[in-house]
């Protein structure tokens, strides 16, 4: 048995009167037998009858929900995302650090491409799909016009000669 249920799943189990460990196939059949004694066509003009049809109906989709997810076992808390790898904390003193000027100072790195990561193939690539798309776009070449048989043709002849 799951011993991690939420309170929205163990209330879904407590409609249905079925155990939280309990195989899905009890559950199922727990459904069955609760839908059909609150079904709207078995209790005509009974508004309680369809609220509770619909509670029950909500209730096996939440159950269902819980049996199809693999049980998971329960996670070790998070450890502090702000730690380095070496375990010395992040600080947050900048006292050590260049400031933006002196940043702006250095300029880029020498041999600094900012394709190089791409390829120079795979940039080319991606500014030619680009180019493409765009005329694709605002190119208004109408599209060409079937090819007529000529029997539509002759037909279109003969009702031209009648009017």
């Amino acid at each position: 048995m799951r011993d991690n249920l939420d309170d929205l799943t163990r209330r879904a189990f407590a409609i249905l009167g079925v155990d939280p460990g309990a195989k899905p196939a009890a559950a199922r059949r727990a459904f069955r037998l609760l839908a059909l004694k609150h079904h709207p066509d078995r209790n005509p003009g009974d508004s309680a009858a369809v609220a509770r049809f619909r509670r029950v109906n909500e209730a096996y989709a939440i159950v269902s929900r819980h049996y199809a997810r693999p049980a998971s076992p329960p996670q070790p808390p998070l450890e502090n995302p702000f730690k380095r790898a070496d375990e010395t904390p992040v600080t947050t003193d900048f006292k050590n650090y260049p400031t933006p000027e002196e940043l702006a100072s250095l300029g880029r790195p020498r041999g600094f491409n900012p394709l190089k990561p791409l390829g120079w193939a795979c940039a080319l690539a991606l500014l030619t799909l680009l180019l493409l798309s765009l005329a694709r776009e605002h190119a208004h070449i109408p599209p060409d016009p079937p090819p007529a048989h000529p029997w539509v043709e002759q037909f279109l002849r003969e009702m031209g000669k009648r009017f």
